[in-house]
């Protein structure tokens, strides 16, 4: 689970255009301070337990499904856009020369982690390491945002396709029955 202290905040600049462009994640996680993540279910935005709540008895309290906001189709692919952007703008001014980067607060599809992008390839997993999905091989900060930007390219390319595949219009079922001709009808037979 992720939380929208996790992870730096960014400039106003930044802060706006995240606003204009996603704005229910903006107001659940950067103002409410909802927490995010993913289960077997798939992506989900989290609300902990408020003072108000905690001082009433446990038998009121919310149940851990009345606080879990699940999220269907592009949603999904829209919380990993923002929770991507957000990661890029924290590590826009990171000049290390070689390191190894931790995923942990990246909220990405492991299918992600392998991918090319008009030409470049990328892999951040890491074999030698026991836990290959969290931290990536050595790079340069500058290799890094590379990557990280063709995650975005490929994740917004994955996003417009479910847009456009949600808003083909549904199969309707018939309103009438077709048209049978009636055992009565005055048409002769042969």
């Amino acid at each position: 689970m992720v939380y929208s202290k996790d992870v730096g905040v960014g400039n106003k600049s930044f802060l706006l255009q995240l606003k204009k462009e996603h704005p229910f994640l903006f107001e659940h996680i950067m103002c409410k301070e909802y927490g995010y993540g993913r289960d077997e279910e798939g992506y989900f935005i989290f609300d902990d337990l408020t003072e108000f709540e905690k001082e009433m008895p446990k038998a009121l309290w919310r149940t851990i499904e009345e606080r879990t906001i699940r999220l269907e189709g592009s949603q999904g692919i829209e919380l990993q856009i923002f929770d991507l952007k957000r990661y890029i703008n924290f590590h826009n001014g990171k000049y290390a020369s070689r390191m190894r980067y931790n995923m942990d607060y990246l909220m990405i599809d492991k299918a992600l982690h392998k991918g090319e992008w008009k030409g470049f390839s990328y892999d951040v997993t890491d074999k030698e390491s026991p836990d290959f999905y969290f931290m990536t091989p050595e790079m340069s900060a500058a290799d890094w945002r590379k990557i990280l930007n063709a995650m975005l390219c490929i994740l917004k390319k994955q996003y417009r396709e479910a847009k456009a595949e949600e808003k083909k219009p549904k199969p309707r079922k018939p309103r009438r029955v077709p048209f049978k001709e009636s055992m009565y009808s005055t048409t002769l037979q042969t």
